[in-house]
């Protein structure tokens, strides 16, 4: 009686623009997401909204990348609409459950900071867009690209999360005590986190074959009651459905016969990822181990970071933008925002050099006509521009001079060089008087701004200077 989970991922990056001087393609970022608009998220959310009202058994989970829910709110609000409604559909029988994953659907995971500080931030800036745009709070995790290893589920486990997704890999169910099922739910090493792994093969059959190799929602019912173990994890790219597999080969009518072909498998029961979570909160699960060396992800045959990290040139340039890092924070505001945006994994994976199948999606994602070495001469070119620029920036900021403000009762004489009244406050004071008067006076000798707020000596003032 397998618990069965289907997860949709939903993200679009905001790609970097061809041209020096301009830093996002505002005009490809907003053409590429009304023309998926148009063809899937519209249409499936709403379709899923129907399927969820009429089916309280089925169940969906959705995990949305910042930077998709920042450009749905810039260029189609009807998208958030529609999410609201999907989440207010399923709330009486908890049938939604959208996940946090980090803001930038980043890179940051694999950063060699011990403490992911960059990381965590990231998946706080999720939780806040989540919370503004949808009124909620995630409790389970998924990473970008479901990329997973033991540092990351530390920081996942510490950041309060109850239940994490990963992906499926042999090397998972190697273990010297007993065996393991192929389709277990698996325990964090070291932490309390669930991990629930995806069944690749049952999600590809959808996602990846189904314009040619059809398969009906019958069919497809029975393989799912067929699984064993507890759980099975279905996870797809969203926008197959529409978009990657257009309407005409018949995505959408799968979709709207999957719910009623489920109900004819009792043995098939709909779970959230925290619904697992919680079922087997006292339950002992394998644990899962995962070097961060061995880092899983669901791209590609490898199932491992080499889509990113997998040649030179997208080793060194991921890492050029993690040495940036602290110069970005230092900077702050627009600077931290565009290198944050360096950051999405995008921008590396579209320099993949493989051929056969791997590279055949990495090209279909690709907005540079397909081009390897134009994508990697916009990245090249927009970090050495950003470096520069945060260059400029901190050295412009140490040649500023920060005022200082010294706020007294009273004060001795002053140096003239404070301003044209300096010279009428003075007076009898006490020690403290005369302490404000030698600091103002040093200070000012060094350069420094200072300036002084001091009781209101109109009278004295009008007086000294002869002032009606």
């Amino acid at each position: 009686m397998p618990l069965v989970t289907f997860y949709f991922q939903l993200h679009q990056p905001f790609r970097l623009h061809p041209e020096r001087g301009k830093f996002l393609w505002d005009d490809k970022n907003r053409a590429i997401f009304l023309k998926v608009a148009e063809k899937c998220y519209l249409p499936a959310i709403r379709m899923f909204t129907e399927l969820i009202s009429a089916h309280p058994s089925f169940k969906i989970t959705f995990s949305m990348s910042g930077t998709f829910l920042e450009q749905a709110e810039m260029y189609r609000p009807e998208v958030i609409l529609a999410l609201r409604e999907l989440l207010d559909a399923g709330d009486k029988n908890d049938q939604i459950e959208y996940l946090d994953e980090t803001y930038y659907h980043s890179l940051t995971s694999l950063f060699e900071d011990p403490m992911k500080l960059e990381f965590r931030e990231q998946v706080s800036r999720h939780q806040e867009i989540i919370k503004r745009l949808l009124g909620i709070t995630p409790t389970s995790f998924r990473n970008t690209e479901l990329m997973y290893n033991n540092s990351i589920a530390d920081a996942v486990a510490d950041m309060g999360y109850l239940s994490i997704l990963c992906e499926k890999r042999d090397d998972m169910f190697l273990s010297k005590d007993k065996a393991i099922s192929p389709n277990a739910v698996f325990r964090a090493k070291g932490t309390k986190l669930i991990v629930i792994p995806r069944n690749r093969e049952l999600s590809d059959d959808i996602a990846f074959r189904f314009p040619h190799s059809r398969i009906t929602p019958e069919t497809y019912s029975r393989y799912i009651a067929q699984i064993d173990g507890e759980v099975v994890m279905m996870g797809y790219d969203f926008e197959h459905i529409g978009e990657h597999i257009w309407s005409n080969l018949g995505i959408f009518e799968f979709w709207r016969g999957l719910p009623d072909a489920l109900q004819q498998h009792e043995s098939i029961i709909a779970a959230t990822p925290t619904e697992i979570s919680q079922r087997f909160k006292h339950v002992e699960c394998p644990i899962l181990d995962i070097h961060s060396l061995a880092t899983s992800s669901w791209a590609d045959a490898g199932r491992n970071t080499f889509g990113w990290l997998g040649n030179p040139t997208q080793y060194e340039l991921f890492r050029d933008i993690e040495k940036m890092e602290t110069a970005a924070r230092r900077a702050g505001g627009e600077y931290l925002t565009q290198w944050r945006h360096l950051t999405t994994s995008d921008h590396v994976y579209f320099l993949h050099e493989r051929t056969g199948d791997d590279h055949a999606v990495h090209s279909y994602f690709n907005p540079y006509d397909n081009s390897i070495a134009r994508p990697t001469h916009v990245l090249t070119r927009k970090i050495d521009d950003l470096e520069a620029v945060i260059h400029r920036f901190e050295i412009l900021k140490k040649r500023e001079t920060t005022a200082i403000l010294i706020i007294s009762p009273e004060t001795g004489r002053l140096p003239e060089d404070m301003g044209g009244l300096a010279r009428f406050i003075s007076g009898k004071s006490g020690g403290q008087g005369e302490v404000v008067s030698a600091l103002c006076e040093g200070l000012t000798e060094r350069g420094l701004d200072v300036h002084l707020a001091i009781l209101n000596l109109k009278r004295r003032f009008q007086r000294e200077v002869q002032m009606n």
